[in-house]
């Protein structure tokens, strides 16, 4: 299944992007597909237990199933001042 990532602030930058498109299993959960984000990324591994992920403009728990052309944004902590 196809599946747009959007990485915010300092996995942006890290990462060198700010969307990429990848496939995964049908059925895959945001756990699954941060798992897989990780052996790419290594920001990502590092900062795992710490981000937010959002389908569309919901927030989701790992735990949620993704379905066919979701938008799965990947967010890290935010602080403002």
């Amino acid at each position: 299944m196809h599946l747009d990532i959007q990485y915010f602030a300092v996995l942006s930058a890290t990462i060198g992007c700010k969307t990429e498109s990848i496939d995964v299993a049908d059925d895959a959960t945001v756990a699954a597909v941060l798992d897989a984000l990780a052996e790419k990324h290594a920001i990502i591994d590092t900062m795992r237990t710490s981000l937010a992920a959002a389908v569309d403009t919901t927030y989701v728990p790992p735990q949620h199933i993704l379905h066919a052309g979701d938008t799965l944004s990947i967010i890290p902590p935010v602080s403002g001042g």
